[in-house]
């Protein structure tokens, strides 16, 4: 009697504890695996969205040694880069530019410009050069340096020929002066319109 009592009681303790186990582990372990489902899911679509970004990344060259006025650049003078098209600097050369004579002296580690074959920009390249006005923009801003008044090739640039002004950081472009004082002093390698952010590479003594 004191056993099939026993039975019993175990029973009922076994059917006790498996309505917890329904009533409440099952209910949470589903919410934890839901929950694993959805993070793995968001990590699906962020690496997917990070594939998509590096696959718009654009190639830039700087000069991995010096090249002088005259001389035929070659492959062993590239040194590559890739950048987001918002960083891309506009006058930037690309590969098919190997075997071009230099219309002008390239110093090691500098961006490599297709204005330093003769090639004159087009409009979208001058678009992509010409500094916008951000005002209001959220998010972390980095300086630019532009040129407040038209500079003629080879001019002096001086105090009253710069303005600053802050984009999003993610818009600046790759190779542009930080600060106006860099700019200040030097020459102008090529000549700049109004409004044009000056590039380090465009700079010279």
């Amino acid at each position: 009697m004191i056993r099939k009592q026993y039975s019993v009681s175990v029973a009922a303790g076994l059917f006790l504890v498996a309505m917890l186990i329904s009533a409440f582990i099952l209910p949470v372990q589903a919410e934890y695996t839901k929950d694993i489902e959805k993070r793995q899911q968001e990590a699906r679509e962020t690496i997917s969205k990070l594939e998509k970004r590096r696959a718009s990344q654009i190639k830039v060259y700087f000069c991995a040694k010096d090249l002088k006025k005259g001389e035929r650049i070659t492959a062993q003078h590239l040194d590559p880069l890739d950048v987001y098209p918002e960083e891309y600097p506009g006058d930037a050369a690309n590969n098919g530019i190997i075997g071009q004579v230099a219309q002008y002296d390239i110093n090691k580690s500098a961006l490599i410009s297709v204005r330093d074959f003769g090639i004159a920009l087009t409009k979208p390249q001058l678009a992509a050069l010409t500094a916008r006005d951000y005002k209001g923009a959220k998010g972390e801003m980095a300086k630019i340096v532009f040129a407040r008044n038209p500079i003629a090739k080879g001019a002096v640039i001086t105090a009253a020929d710069t303005g600053e002004a802050f984009v999003p950081t993610a818009y600046k472009p790759i190779d542009a002066v930080p600060i106006a004082g860099l700019a200040q002093g030097r020459k102008s390698k090529y000549g700049k319109p109004k409004f044009q952010i000056f590039l380090m590479h465009e700079l010279c003594h």
